[in-house]
């Protein structure tokens, strides 16, 4: 009968091992998902308002084409007043001026400058857009 002293002739990991390296992996991945997981969550809110404001920058583009073609201020006015341009709400729609301390003003005559605001519906996100006539 031969008695080994010291070194034994081992291969792969003990049971007490395996527990011990499975309860560091799940301490460290639970610290990581606290840390990391309500910025994960918080990530599509950025990009909810992204598209929002992306859909409002599209309206005004839309606002803008249109005068661009029609030139009518008194036209473009209505429309966008009724909506027809798509989902927004109209904060500012009336014709302007300007006097000499760069204050503006509502105007009577003659419409030659039309202040356009607008708002998105789902948020405080707001364009403002000059259109007038030479």
């Amino acid at each position: 009968m031969k008695i080994q002293c010291g070194l034994t002739d081992q291969h792969g990991f003990s049971l007490i091992e395996v527990i011990v390296g499975l309860v560091v992996f799940g301490i460290l991945t639970s610290v990581f998902f606290v840390y990391l997981g309500s910025p994960m969550q918080n990530s599509s809110v950025a990009v909810v308002r992204l598209k929002n404001t992306m859909l409002l920058q599209s309206v005004m583009e839309n606002i803008q084409a249109d005068f661009k073609a029609n030139k009518d201020l008194a036209l473009l006015k209505s429309a966008v007043a009724a909506g027809g341009y798509g989902t927004y709400n109209v904060i500012y729609n009336d014709y302007v001026t300007f006097n000499g301390n760069d204050d503006e003003a509502a105007t009577a005559a003659p419409y030659d400058l039309l202040k356009v605001t607008i708002q998105s519906t789902t948020d405080e996100f707001t364009l403002t857009s000059l259109f007038a006539v030479w």
